[in-house]
């Protein structure tokens, strides 16, 4: 992957930001992937304005991607050039998508002491919401 291209003005980070948080007051599927983001990654606001941009409506993102490994199916996260105006970004964020710096991704990993699946995340959550239930 190669550094950013294209600095984005704060403005346009923020009117990003300030779009996705419309469309998640709108919608709780989008608001749920958006405080599922923010818990295990920070600030949206902060990651948009860390991500490589390469213009003003895409950037590289951390992506879902199967690859066949040993003959088995697998999900892995890779960095993939994606749009992020406000809709495409939304759409990416319910299907798994990372709007992270290939750092900080990096630095989540080394936290976390291994790679984060995107159907691991949902089945977390979904087993966490059960429990909650329950008491």
């Amino acid at each position: 992957m190669t550094t950013a291209t294209f600095i984005p003005p704060k403005e346009h980070v923020e009117y990003v930001y300030q779009e996705v948080r419309d469309l998640g007051r709108g919608s709780v599927a989008v608001q749920s992937a958006i405080d599922a983001f923010e818990k295990a990654y920070g600030p949206l606001k902060d990651a948009l304005s860390r991500i490589d941009w390469t213009s003003p409506d895409t950037a590289w993102l951390i992506g879902p991607a199967n690859v066949v490994i040993d003959g088995v199916k697998q999900t892995v996260m890779e960095p993939v050039r994606h749009n992020v105006m406000p809709g495409n970004l939304v759409t990416a964020l319910e299907r798994g998508f990372l709007p992270l710096a290939l750092a900080d991704y990096e630095k989540a990993i080394a936290a976390t002491g291994r790679r984060r699946q995107p159907r691991e995340r949902a089945s977390q959550a979904e087993s966490q919401n059960n429990t909650e239930k329950k008491e």
